[in-house]
Order: structure tokens, then C-alpha cells, then sequence
């Protein structure tokens, strides 16, 4: 599989996960949803916040390289802050669905020699960097998969079910599915 088939398929696991671990997390209680679970980002919200903004600045910064507007999102506080960003789960919820679809429609539009180009961008303190785009990409969704895992920790610490969202079964879903198409 080439890089950029791996990139596509990824943002559309990417997208895949996120639905599915909030088809779990709606069935929790509004206070396990917001309690402390023990976190970085404090509670299963903030941590859903946190991937959220997550994309939205690194499709930003990999699209126009233009962050302004998003300033909101550079939360400089205690991890609870992040839950203020976007304060309820159907806002949150709507927000990630719309970033994970809008990296789905950015990697489509892609060429492999794309994914080899640099790109210049600064974090959020203001420091300079340089990518490439493919590990730019790589670390986006990889960075979703690492907080999935905490969100799914979390609902077994409250003996809540943990989906199954391994890549290997994005993939049996996929060709299942092209099967019964």
C-alpha cells in the first residue's frame, strides 16, 4: 500500500473511531461524561475537546497555514479549561465528526509528491517548525488513537463497555461492507 492510500485509509479510520467511541460515550451519565477520570485533559469531554481542537488547528496549519481564528483554541490554563471550548457533548460530538470529514476531503484531494513536501508552521507558543506532510498526518491520527485509548480506559474505570477500535477491525468493517455492496 502506498503512503497516500495509507493516509486515505487512515483519515477514514479516523473518522470511523471517532464515531464509534461516541456512540459509547452518549450512553454515559452527564456527570461520568464531565467527572475527573484521572486524565491530562482532566475528563472523557476534555479529552474529546482536546483531539477536536487538535484537528482543527493542524487541518489550519496543513491547508491555508492560516491559525487565525483559532485562537480560542489555545487554551492556556488548567486542563479543565479545555472543557469550556465546546461545553456540551452534541457540540463537542458535531465539531470532531466535521474535523475528522474535513481531513477525509483534504487527503483526497493529495498527490504523493504532496506528501513528501515540507510545510512551515508555529505551535501554539509561537515556535517555529518545519514537516513533511505525511508525518504531519501520521501524527494527527495518531494522536486521535492515543486519546481514543484514554477515553476507552476511562469507560472501563467506570464499568462503562470500551469499544473495539483497532485499525484491523476499521479494515474487516471496510471489506465486509464492499462485499455487501
Amino acid at each position: 500500500m502506498s503512503m497516500l492510500a495509507h493516509l486515505k485509509s487512515m483519515a477514514r479510520y479516523n473518522l470511523w473511531a471517532h464515531q464509534l467511541v461516541l456512540r459509547h460515550v452518549k450512553t454515559l451519565p452527564e456527570e461520568i461524561y464531565k467527572a475527573d477520570s484521572g486524565l491530562y485533559f482532566r475528563s472523557i469531554h476534555g479529552t474529546l475537546v482536546h483531539i477536536t481542537a487538535g484537528e482543527r488547528v493542524w487541518h489550519a496549519r496543513l491547508t491555508t497555514g492560516d491559525e487565525s481564528g483559532l485562537e480560542y483554541l489555545w487554551v492556556d490554563g488548567t486542563p479543565a479549561d479545555w472543557e469550556s471550548l465546546y461545553p456540551s457533548l452534541d457540540e463537542v460530538s458535531a465539531k470532531l465528526i466535521e474535523s475528522a470529514q474535513m481531513f477525509i476531503d483534504y487527503v483526497d484531494t493529495l498527490d504523493d509528491s504532496q506528501l513528501d513536501q515540507s510545510f512551515e508552521y508555529c505551535d501554539t507558543k509561537g515556535t517555529a517548525y518545519s514537516n513533511q506532510r505525511s508525518a504531519s498526518l501520521a501524527h494527527l491520527f495518531n494522536h486521535g488513537t492515543h486519546h481514543r485509548g484514554q477515553v476507552s480506559a476511562a469507560l472501563t474505570q467506570h464499568k462503562f463497555p470500551a469499544p473495539a477500535m483497532d485499525y484491523s477491525y476499521y479494515l474487516r468493517e471496510v471489506k465486509r461492507d464492499n462485499l455487501q455492496s
